[in-house]
């Protein structure tokens, strides 16, 4: 038999998996059971993988401006975390943010892709407690930034320190493990 084009292949591909499945299921439509032997039991069809989305997975609903948790910083300023955008690309920012691309490292778009992990923090919790330190801890925030704040927290036993980027609004844009700058003058 000869085939003369590439959807004739995948038409007759699919018809030839299209049989083995049922072959597979004793023509009922219905699996076997795992072990080959007893009766034949109907499955709930498996649901799809999660897939990267703007919002991390439980808080499908949040506004990008819904406070995730505020801080006061060593000025007793306030610093604010709010949910932002997370799409996996520059222009990203806030909570969201940080857990997509700093927290899970899930894309790498936009800059550095230091992840926690590499100062031992594997949770979202843990990352917020970092961050609420980061900003508390550093008396001198280095303010020529573009109008941002830059927080920053030496990690002991870590050739990295924490950096905390804060919009002149007081919301958090990011933050993450980085290596350390020369000292301020």
């Amino acid at each position: 038999m000869t085939v003369s084009s590439p959807s004739r292949l995948m038409r007759l591909a699919g018809l030839l998996l299209a049989a083995l499945l049922v072959a597979a299921c004793g023509g009922s439509g219905a699996p076997s059971s795992p072990s080959g032997f007893g009766p034949r039991q109907r499955f709930a069809t498996p649901t799809p993988a999660v897939t990267a989305t703007a919002r991390p997975p439980g808080t499908p609903t949040s506004s990008p401006y819904t406070v995730v948790r505020t801080f006061k910083d060593a000025r007793e300023r306030t610093i604010t975390l709010h949910y932002g955008r997370a799409v996996g690309r520059s222009g990203d920012w806030g909570w969201a943010h940080i857990v997509g691309k700093h927290l899970k490292g899930e894309w790498r778009d936009g800059g550095p892709i230091t992840t926690f992990e590499v100062v031992g923090l594997t949770t979202p919790e843990a990352v917020q407690e970092i961050i609420g330190r980061t900003v508390r801890e550093d008396r001198e925030p280095d303010d020529s930034a573009r109008g941002r704040r830059e927080y920053r927290l030496p990690m002991p036993g870590s050739r990295y320190e924490v950096l905390t980027v804060v919009g002149s609004d007081g919301a958090i844009i990011t933050a993450y493990p980085d290596s350390p700058r020369a000292p301020r003058r």
